[in-house]
């Protein structure tokens, strides 16, 4: 099995990265294997419900080792560590081919599926209901897969022809369920051997899909991509030069300068970082997961014939001792702080209450800020510029409050926030036009508090 999924391929987080921040010093995490690892490939990671990991194990030492793979379920353990597996027999029967997407909303999950007749890897759905899992049922996507009318999909010109000979694998969900990623070697608009997509939800089907570009994909190999907050991307890559073995990277969703007028996309992924050493070995390490605030990954840095998981542990930290002296103090060096900035840009035209979609941002933010629980964090509420400046300063105001609230609740102490209103005084988009312009002003962000601030308004 191992072997069929590195075909697909072919056929077809330090101090300064985005989301794993401070709380993943390579000074104070260790990138380990877990115990459940046995001396065979352990692979096609993915979290499921309740806190739990779904993965697949093979026998390499069997001689039907590729026929020999079992799928396994563990639960995360409060030290991080996974409980002993068990076999996952609600999925057994799906035919599922490595990592899938887990939809807890609609209980629902997409996964890779191999057809022997086409030889290729295609996207599949299943859903959860009177305690058994639906039978597969192929995901219609525009111009790209027969519409449930059987016919072929080709009326946008922009797909010229059904690309038959391509694979989709390792889907991964974002924005409620309403955004699916995936990994794959379609050739239309590609950058390379296998390049990361991702298509839209529309209705009960999807539309077509669309190619992350330059800034994620490069004339190598993409793979295995995974969406925090559904603004932070991971992702593994061989790079442009498609030489040696796989590595972790990161990115985070930016507003664009323009408007694609081909997607009509205001938001891209740019300036991919590498999640450095701690994450990344000379041998692969991919398919990164984050459940229950725990990191897990695959890697081959233990054995480069062997596949394992690896989660990062902390590190006991050494008690500072203070000696005596009667040397003359020196003044420590101050070590300059990371940023803090997180903007949320979740209000609807002269609304304080955030959309639907909030949920899984609040989360991410809620985390960060647990990361520095020494701080306090002012909250700032911002407008676009319709409506007059005392209206809108008291509606920045209401927005600010709103976000602190749900903070509070999630279990933050109030005496840690500080509201600011600022209205429309610090647009990012000047003049805005557009309604998409609009949106990226009508924002809260939280930044850490200084004492300058409390001198403002």
């Amino acid at each position: 099995m191992k072997k069929i999924f590195l075909e697909i391929v072919a056929l077809a987080m330090a101090t300064s990265v985005f989301a794993i921040g401070p709380k993943y010093d390579a000074n104070l995490y260790e990138a380990l294997p877990v115990k459940i690892n046995l001396n065979s490939d352990e692979f096609g990671l993915s979290a499921f419900r309740n806190n739990s990991l779904v993965y697949f194990r093979t026998d390499t030492t069997s001689k039907n080792g590729l026929e020999n793979v079992e799928i396994l379920k563990t639960a995360i353990l409060p030290s991080g560590e996974l409980s002993e597996p068990v076999a996952c027999d609600e999925l057994n029967g799906l035919g599922i081919c490595g990592s899938f997407a887990y939809d807890k909303n609609a209980d629902k999950i997409y996964y890779a599926r191999y057809n022997k007749l086409k030889k290729v890897y295609q996207l599949y759905e299943s859903t959860y209901a009177d305690g058994q899992w639906s039978a597969p049922q192929i995901v219609f996507i525009k111009n790209l897969t027969p519409t449930r009318m059987g016919m072929i999909a080709i009326e946008n010109a922009s797909w010229d022809y059904l690309d038959a000979g391509a694979s989709i694998v390792q889907p991964v969900l974002a924005n409620e369920g309403n955004r699916l990623y995936f990994a794959s070697n379609l050739k239309k608009g590609s950058k390379g051997k296998t390049d990361i997509w991702y298509i839209e939800k529309e209705g009960e089907d999807w539309g077509e899909p669309i190619n992350l570009g330059d800034s994620i994909n490069t004339k190598g190999k993409e793979q295995y991509p995974f969406v925090l907050g559904d603004s932070i991307l991971y992702y593994a890559t061989t790079g442009d030069n498609d030489e040696g073995g796989f590595d972790l990277r990161v990115a985070r969703l930016t507003p664009k300068e323009a408007i694609d007028t081909t997607t009509n996309e205001t938001y891209s992924y740019r300036e991919s970082e590498s999640l450095g050493e701690l994450f990344n070995t000379s041998n692969n390490d991919f398919n990164l997961v984050n459940c229950a605030d725990e990191v897990y990954f695959i890697s081959q840095r233990i054995d480069e014939q062997k596949e394992d998981i690896v989660h990062l542990f902390a590190l006991p930290q050494p008690e500072e001792i203070t000696f005596a002296s009667i040397e003359p103090v020196v003044a420590p060096q101050v070590e300059t702080e990371p940023p803090f900035k997180y903007v949320l840009f979740h209000f609807d035209f002269d609304k304080s209450n955030m959309q639907k979609d909030t949920d899984a941002d609040i989360e991410l933010l809620f985390n960060q800020m647990q990361m520095f629980p020494d701080r306090r964090f002012v909250i700032a509420g911002h407008t676009d510029e319709r409506g007059t400046e005392k209206y809108n300063e008291k509606l920045s105001l209401r927005r600010a409050t709103t976000v602190r609230d749900v903070l509070v609740k999630k279990g933050i102490d109030k005496n840690k926030l500080v509201v600011k209103a600022y209205g429309e005084s610090q647009l990012v988009v000047p003049n805005a036009q557009t309604e998409e312009e609009h949106a990226q002003n009508r924002r809260v962000e939280v930044n850490f508090y200084s004492e300058q601030q409390s001198n403002e308004k």
